[in-house]
C-alpha cells in the first residue's frame, strides 16, 4: 500500500521543482534572448478570466505549505498574492526546504486523522488521506 507519505510529499515536491523549471526557461528563454520584460511572463495568463502566473505560483507554494500544516503540524499563515519573479523563486524555495525536512514518519499513521479544511468560508472535515485525492 503507498503510504501517506508518498502520497503527498514527492508528488508536492515534484510539482514545484516543475514550477521552478518552467521559470527559469521562461526567464532564459523568454526574458533573456528577447529582451522583454520578464512582468509580461509573471503577469501572463492564458485566457482573460485565468489568474496570472505570479498568483498561480503562490496558489501552488500555499497547498503545498497548507498541506504541511495540515498533515505535518507545520505553522504556516496563508498568504496568496501576486508576486515578482524573485518572490515566486524565493517562495519556491523556502517550500521545497519545507518539503525536504518531513520524514515519512512525521506523516505516516495520520492516514484516518481528521482534518478541517475551509474551502469558500465553510468548513469541512475530512480524513487526511481524502486531502490527497
Amino acid at each position: 500500500m503507498t503510504s501517506l507519505y508518498d502520497l503527498t510529499i514527492p508528488v508536492l515536491t515534484r510539482a514545484l521543482q516543475t514550477e521552478v523549471t518552467i521559470l527559469k526557461k521562461a526567464e532564459d528563454y523568454y526574458a533573456k534572448e528577447s529582451g522583454k520584460p520578464i512582468t509580461d511572463i509573471t503577469n501572463a495568463r492564458l485566457v482573460p478570466d485565468m489568474y496570472p502566473l505570479s498568483l498561480q505560483v503562490g496558489i501552488s507554494i500555499f497547498a503545498a505549505k497548507k498541506s504541511l500544516q495540515l498533515l505535518a503540524g507545520k505553522e504556516y499563515t496563508p498568504e496568496v498574492k501576486e508576486i515578482s519573479l524573485e518572490e515566486c523563486y524565493a517562495g519556491l524555495a523556502d517550500t521545497l526546504g519545507e518539503l525536504a525536512e518531513v520524514k515519512p514518519e512525521d506523516i505516516n499513521g495520520k492516514e484516518s486523522q481528521i482534518v478541517e479544511l475551509e474551502i469558500a468560508k465553510r468548513t469541512t472535515s475530512v480524513t487526511a488521506v481524502d486531502c490527497t485525492y
